[in-house]
């Protein structure tokens, strides 16, 4: 997708806090954002480089491990900051440079999804937004951080993002990761027309011989990504116990059962396939539960008709719906105002019909906003002593 830098102007001065990944032959430049097509992308890149591990069964770029692609060692391609403005003329002056952007509403929900409900950032933003938003948690909640709903999700983005706190980067807004008026790409794509996009991306390079994709073939793309976010969910409790960081509500039941619901949210199964619950009680074990997984999902996807495919990929639209109508309108109405930028500069629609109904009324002047953040107490004054 192209777009005028005349309108872009007035965006200028938008100083990005994003890295690049830069290939050497050929000199490409991809300002990665967190959420769109961030993994697909960077596999991209690594296949292109040859930065993987040449010990495994490598054919297309898909076949990257997950945990490699975002942790695996780069040797021929390299990451630099984009904060620093000298390095941004640089890779103005030479290099095919590109992004991917995405509506923000789908990505916040896509973000909740993944980060939050399944167990990835339980030890980390889980507790914070426990112990910040959510009034009078209890206990295991604030140990756990495992049970954060969506609208304390967005209370917290909204209300950090209105006072120009930093985020992780997975929830801030993407004009600060990839600015096109700091940064001149060759293309800025859209998730949403992520394929057409992708193949111009390839034609421009010359590289559409050269990479090898599984798109092409009779692969399920859906199931390939349960297969994905299976393993690396169960994964992140090794990664986890190397750090010796210790959740007690990530056991593999649990882990389970949030990633059987997150692909029926995702449209990857149907509503009416019920949680085997006593199988995974049987097994309680990491691997042994991982495994059934892979196996029950392989079976459930290649057992299941286009048709059957097809009404189960309508159940993602509901549940955005669902998930969002939910939130309370302030809240809605808060997010919007923050991603202003994305909307502008991104061409998103910022009151889509599954957030703001056509027949919504807006009390937003007349709306006091308490925010559920907790106060740090104050500290006591020390009184002066006499000498």
């Amino acid at each position: 997708m192209s777009y005028s830098y005349f309108f872009l102007f007035n965006y200028r001065g938008l100083r990005m806090n994003s890295i690049a990944m830069v290939t050497k032959r050929p000199k490409l430049v991809y300002c990665f954002i967190p959420k769109n097509a961030c993994t697909y992308l960077k596999r991209f890149i690594r296949f292109v480089s040859g930065d993987y591990n040449n010990t495994a069964d490598i054919n297309t770029l898909e076949d990257i491990p997950r945990i490699y692609t975002h942790f695996g060692p780069m040797k021929s391609a390299q990451k630099l900051h984009l904060s620093h403005p000298k390095i941004v003329k640089q890779l103005n002056r030479a290099g095919y440079k590109f992004m991917m952007s995405r509506d923000p509403y789908t990505r916040l929900w896509s973000g909740y999804l993944d980060k939050l409900y399944l167990p990835e950032f339980w030890h980390m933003h889980g507790k914070i937004i426990m112990n910040k938003i959510r009034v009078n948690p209890d206990p295991y909640s604030l140990r756990c951080g495992h049970n954060v709903t969506f609208e304390e999700f967005l209370t917290y983005v909204a209300f950090n993002l209105e006072r120009g706190n930093k985020l992780d980067m997975h929830f801030h807004q993407s004009y600060i990761r990839c600015n096109p008026c700091e940064m001149k790409f060759n293309l800025i794509g859209k998730l949403e027309s992520f394929t057409n996009d992708f193949d111009l991306m390839l034609n421009d390079t010359k590289l559409t011989s050269r990479i090898k994709t599984g798109r092409d073939s009779n692969r399920d793309r859906a199931l390939e990504e349960m297969k994905t976010l299976t393993a690396y969910n169960f994964d992140v409790g090794n990664i986890w116990d190397r750090k010796a960081i210790h959740n007690p509500c990530a056991v593999p039941v649990e882990v389970a059962e949030r990633l059987w619901h997150a692909f029926q949210v995702n449209g990857y199964i149907g509503d009416d396939t019920i949680f085997p619950a006593q199988e995974v009680y049987s097994i309680n074990t990491r691997p042994g539960v991982r495994d059934y997984l892979l196996e029950t999902f392989t079976a459930m996807r290649n057992s299941a008709s286009d048709e059957e495919k097809n009404v189960w990929k309508r159940q993602r639209i509901f549940y955005l719906k669902k998930a969002f109508m939910k939130v309370p309108l302030i809240i809605r109405e808060r997010i919007r105002d923050v991603f202003t930028l994305d909307f502008e500069i991104f061409d998103y629609n910022p009151e889509p019909e599954y957030v703001f109904p056509a027949d919504y009324v807006s009390n937003y002047n007349n709306t006091v906003v308490t925010w559920p953040w907790k106060k740090k107490k104050p500290k006591p004054q020390q009184k002066n002593e006499k000498t």
